[in-house]
This record gives structure tokens, C-alpha cells and sequence, in this order.
């Protein structure tokens, strides 16, 4: 059974609704930043959360260097084996 959805008018963006949205997020970002800067406990909580969310980032980052290696590894090894096997002369 599927499910069909149907997109309904009231559903529908146009670009100019997308544009004041993107207007309005750049205001906000922009008051946030100037009471960020302004306001010493503020400036501290930012730099916290910018602290931790580099570090997260470099976990992140960190777990997905681990696993592209063994990735590589395991697919060379395959690829190893996959030659080893065609140059081994055929008996008929």
C-alpha cells in the first residue's frame, strides 16, 4: 500500500517567503552577536558552546578518519586478493 501525499497551496513557499525568512535569520543572528558581545556571561556561554561544539566536531571528524582507514584497508586487501587471483596462471 502506498502512501501518496499531495501538496497542498497553503503547503507552497515561494522564493520571496524563503528571502524574508533568510532576511529575518540574519536580523536575529545579527542581534544575537551584538548581545553576545555585549554582555560579559553571554560572551562566556558562547565561547563554551563555539568550545564544545569544535570539539565535538573533531570527534567526529576523528571516528570518520578511523573508519575511511579501515575502510581502505579492508577494500586494498580485496583488491589484493582480487589480483593475486587473476595472475595465478588457469589449468585447463
Amino acid at each position: 500500500m502506498q502512501k501518496t501525499t499531495s501538496v497542498d497551496s497553503r503547503d507552497s513557499v515561494s522564493i520571496a517567503d524563503v528571502q524574508r525568512a533568510a532576511d529575518d535569520l540574519v536580523i536575529a543572528v545579527q542581534q544575537a552577536v551584538k548581545k553576545v558581545t555585549e554582555n560579559p556571561e553571554l560572551k562566556v556561554a558562547a565561547l563554551k558552546l563555539a568550545t564544545n561544539a569544535v570539539i565535538a566536531a573533531q570527534v567526529v571528524v576523528a571516528q570518520q578518519a578511523l573508519t575511511l582507514q579501515a575502510t581502505l584497508e579492508s577494500l586494498a586487501k580485496e583488491v589484493a586478493a582480487a589480483t593475486v587471483q587473476q595472475t595465478k596462471p588457469k589449468t585447463h
